[in-house]
């Protein structure tokens, strides 16, 4: 990363006084253009499209958006920036167009690792295309405690080596996509709260016709996914899929934007001081939960 951009994270305006404190960070990047969630065809054709669309070559092209964490405890000698990725970028891909997944691809976990600090040069690049959104909250030392535990009992029970399915649930020792991996940093604080999981999450029914691989034992080729224009998720009470919940990068970054815009219109009604900042196309905000105690006890379901 530039240091223009680290030092106005570290040092500008609404944030100068966070950085000294302890604080938890999650940054939202948006997919190239957007994945289409219409339908099983409209879905494979955007995500087939966000594949392929020209990308800055200074930046990880993050085809269905993704999600980083940085937590920052003094006390406790602890600042990481991190996320939940695939060892093999491709590996989904060739399940998709090669291996007869169909949207079975999207629901199969893969070989993955945390990321390091080097991740981090990406976001300038995103901050520049507007593809960047940010929460940053102020939090206090009980919660970083938390924080800290969490990570090692998440590597000690072997989910850093996971890249989870959509359907993935961290809490549960399933391993993690980038998104549910985010969140389950407030998950475990008790932070969640119930407008954002609204607002971060989709559901869906995905029949079996459209899933290949383990699943179903069968291939659904790509074509069949992108002829199949009257296709649609299944209907509320149907039993002949797969339900799913989870958390959308691309969701998580509009709530970033459109929150920034109510906080800096003051039409927010929280029990706690809120802030918000800017830099270049990127839009972030800020929350001070220090007065807020963090939950306690197992963080497994």
């Amino acid at each position: 990363m530039r240091w223009g951009f680290a030092l106005f994270l570290l040092f500008s305006g609404s944030v100068q006084a966070v950085e000294i404190q302890n604080t938890l960070t999650l940054y939202f990047i948006q997919s190239p253009i957007g994945l289409n969630w219409n339908s099983p065809q409209s879905l494979t054709a955007s995500t087939l499209t966000n594949q392929f669309v020209p990308v800055p070559k200074t930046a990880s092209r993050d085809p269905i958006g993704h999600v980083n964490v940085e937590y920052h405890c003094p006390k406790l000698n602890a600042h990481v920036f991190t996320g939940s990725t695939a060892d093999d970028s491709s590996l989904g891909r060739e399940r998709a167009l090669n291996l007869g997944y169909g949207l079975g691809a999207m629901l199969a976990t893969s070989p993955g690792h945390l990321e390091g600090e080097d991740s981090r040069s990406d976001l300038e690049t995103y901050a520049a295309n507007g593809r960047l959104s940010i929460l940053k909250m102020i939090i206090n030392d009980e919660a970083c405690g938390r924080i800290v535990s969490y990570m090692k009992a998440y590597r000690a029970t072997g989910q850093d080596k996971v890249y989870g399915s959509l359907q993935s649930d961290p809490l549960k020792r399933e391993g993690a996509g980038c998104s549910a991996f985010g969140a389950s940093f407030l998950e475990i604080l008790g932070y969640l709260m119930p407008a954002q999981r609204d607002s971060w999450m989709r559901y869906l029914g995905v029949p079996y016709q459209y899933i290949g691989g383990p699943i179903t034992g069968k291939k659904v080729s790509l074509p069949k996914l992108l002829v199949a224009f009257n296709s649609s998720w299944l209907p509320a009470g149907s039993n002949d899929g797969v339900w799913i919940h989870f958390y959308d990068p691309d969701l998580m970054h509009r709530w970033a934007r459109e929150e920034y815009a109510r906080i800096k219109l003051r039409k927010t009604d929280y029990p706690f001081p809120v802030s918000h900042f800017s830099q270049e196309k990127a839009l972030g905000v800020v929350y001070d939960l220090r007065g807020f105690k963090p939950l306690s006890g197992s963080f497994f379901k």
